[in-house]
């Protein structure tokens, strides 16, 4: 049996974008971890802003292919798409068979009408950035207590488009 060691990853593997581990040093959790990283000989490399910085951005060039948009694409923008009159909930579809995944969560009316989405960010400041020049927002990794939350309170006051 071969045994590989070598990872290659876009995250971090203590849970935090900077991979801060100081304040886990004591986690049972970050102990049993590290201890199976060490004693497998692990080794981990992050590639994560030098994927980012490649020219164009590796990970939008591949998530662009993968929803098969790159026609859509706004010229100069890798995270806007003008596509043909859907609804909204036909992105979600369309998203969530394009991935291969059953974890896609909608935030609205499914049969609000959709013309350009956009790719939004970690944040609620990046996503509220791009949310008034589009009419649905994709957010990949969306923290449960800032961009959800915010998104489906204007929702329930009434708001179709935030």
């Amino acid at each position: 049996m071969r045994r590989l060691n070598f990872i290659i990853s876009h995250e971090p593997t203590f849970w935090s974008d900077d991979d801060a581990i100081a304040p886990l040093l004591q986690d049972p959790l970050f102990r049993f971890k590290r201890a199976y990283i060490e004693q497998n000989g692990m080794m981990v490399f992050r590639l994560h802003d030098h994927w980012h910085a490649r020219k164009p951005d590796g990970i939008f060039e591949g998530w662009n292919r993968a929803m098969g948009w790159d026609k859509f694409l706004l010229p100069g923008d890798n995270r806007t798409w003008d596509l043909p009159p859907i609804t909204l909930g036909a992105v979600a579809q369309h998203v969530a068979k394009s991935l291969n995944t059953r974890s896609v969560r909608l935030v609205g009316d499914p049969d609000l009408p959709v013309r350009r989405v956009g790719r939004g960010a970690h944040t609620l400041s990046g996503n509220m950035a791009t949310l008034p020049s589009v009419d649905a927002l994709l957010v990949s990794e969306a923290r449960e207590w800032d961009s959800i939350e915010y998104v489906r309170d204007a929702v329930h006051a009434g708001e179709k488009k935030v």
